[in-house]
């Protein structure tokens, strides 16, 4: 790992020591600063064999971005798209998918570009990062991470199109006569973390509910799940399967008629948010792509 991360600092990337797919350390400050020498020879020389590596997306890498594919067919169907673009972008073999690695003359949100009930395509930029060899199950099939091609403005705009037209992800439109609601803005840090935090707490607040209020609780977390699908951050299956599991845990999907009962008020919960979907921006003066 040492060689490595010395190796990435050098070439201008931001790199944090990682335990699984999570930062061993706090990683936020290094989304603005790379880390020295000297502090990824303490991480790595202390945990020689524990700590594998990640490399932050965004300002700390000189406009780094990263296309996460997760699916294979996704992959063999935008990749020779980007090639006519560039064909000297790293490729990294995952285990699980593939990764791109680009910059750009401006830097790039991290945003989800394909889905269906699953992420196809992700494009990883501020507030970000991904895993990178040499961590276990990661190698470079093409290219270098010391040496990343930039690419213009508009040719990642080609990109994002391109991959969005594999987005198949499942979305509710309810009647215009009925769509008087009105999206609203809420300004994040981190848009995945805040989706993935959000979710956490609707569910934990439906399975701690006292018996005699689960079922309202329900319905109104669902709502707020609702404003999520509305605002394409996950889709409906995603948010109706958190509910579900929340409506598990707590007891009521075990009770008699619980199952329809449950499916019901999940759905009309999530119905009625998404007649009010939350469109998060990050707190950041950086501009991005949208």
């Amino acid at each position: 790992m040492v060689p490595h991360s010395i190796s990435y600092i050098t070439s201008g990337l931001s790199i944090v020591p990682t335990i699984g797919k999570r930062p061993a350390v706090n990683w936020k400050i290094f989304q603005h600063q790379r880390p020295t020498k000297s502090q990824a020879l303490g991480w790595w020389n202390a945990n020689p064999n524990k700590y594998g590596m990640a490399i932050v997306c965004g300002l700390a890498s000189d406009g780094l971005a990263v296309l996460d594919f997760d699916n294979e067919g996704a992959f063999l169907k935008l990749n020779p798209f980007i090639n006519r673009i560039n064909d000297d972008l790293p490729i990294i073999k995952t285990p699980h998918g593939h990764h791109i690695y680009l910059r750009c003359t401006k830097l790039i949100k991290t945003m989800k570009l394909a889905m269906t009930d699953k992420v196809l395509v992700e494009l990883k930029g501020v507030g970000g990062y991904v895993i990178a060899p040499p961590s276990e199950g990661y190698r470079v099939l093409r290219g270098s991470l010391t040496s990343i091609p930039t690419l213009t403005e508009s040719e990642i705009v080609k990109i994002v199109k391109e991959a969005k037209k594999m987005d198949k992800r499942v979305t509710f439109s309810p009647p215009r006569k009925h769509h008087k609601g009105r999206s609203h803005v809420k300004v994040v840090g981190d848009i995945d973390s805040y989706v993935e935090g959000s979710l956490a707490k609707m569910q934990e607040r439906v399975a701690t509910e006292i018996e005699g209020k689960r079922n309202e609780t329900l319905f109104v977390a669902s709502c707020s799940v609702g404003e999520f699908v509305g605002g394409e951050y996950i889709t409906m299956r995603q948010g109706f399967n958190v509910m579900l599991e929340a409506a598990t845990a707590s007891g009521l999907y075990g009770e008699k008629g619980g199952k329809v009962d449950v499916a019901k008020t999940i759905n009309s919960g999530i119905k009625r948010g998404m007649l009010q979907p939350i469109k998060l921006e990050v707190d950041s003066l950086l501009e991005g792509l949208i």
